[in-house]
């Protein structure tokens, strides 16, 4: 974001470090940093920016733990994500990860993140922790309603969304029979 010529911001200075480092840890350096300097010449009306990077060792992903499932098999947990052994480390696999898993509506709670407890700065495998908490069983749920051409309308369903703990849903609604005028 930040460009010569241009005048200074500090926001867009920070941006342009940030995205540095973004991209950095999208292809492949998760410890990637940036370091910032910069220094203002009011009398000219002119700043010098320095940003220096170290990459750090570029890595690859190695073992993925998955814990706080019980109900929800942690091979189907594994299958959805984007993560996967051996490939190039990537931020934005990481968070791709965390979005399928909210998607299946299994979990309150996903994260997928590095296992900082076993990785180094400078490893060149980079360990997942794969952190979810359940959402609620089965839910049952109904409704009821008037209409001027059914008069009285109501219905009952109930919903898995991990039928037989392969994380399939399933969801079964049945209308219940309306009740009219005329009847």
């Amino acid at each position: 974001p930040l460009r010569k010529g241009a005048p200074f911001n500090r926001f867009l200075f920070q941006a342009s470090a940030d995205s540095i480092v973004r991209r950095l840890q999208d292809h492949g350096w998760p410890s990637a940093e940036v370091f910032r300097n910069y220094t203002v010449n009011k009398d000219l009306r002119t700043a010098t920016v320095s940003l220096d990077v170290t990459p750090g060792t570029e890595a690859r992903y190695g073992s993925i733990k998955v814990v706080g499932q019980s109900r929800v098999d942690s091979s189907f947990i594994l299958d959805l994500l984007a993560v996967r052994p051996g490939r190039l480390f990537s931020q934005s696999d990481l968070f791709q990860s965390q979005r399928n898993l909210y998607q299946t509506e299994l979990f309150r709670f996903a994260t997928v993140a590095i296992d900082s407890s076993r990785f180094q700065t400078d490893d060149s495998i980079v360990p997942i922790e794969v952190s979810v908490s359940e959402g609620r069983a089965p839910r049952v749920r109904s409704s009821i309603g008037f209409a001027t051409e059914d008069c009285f309308r109501g219905g009952v369903g109930w919903t898995d969304r991990n039928l037989l703990r392969t994380g399939r849903p399933f969801d079964h609604c049945a209308p219940a029979p309306t009740v009219g005028a005329g009847e």
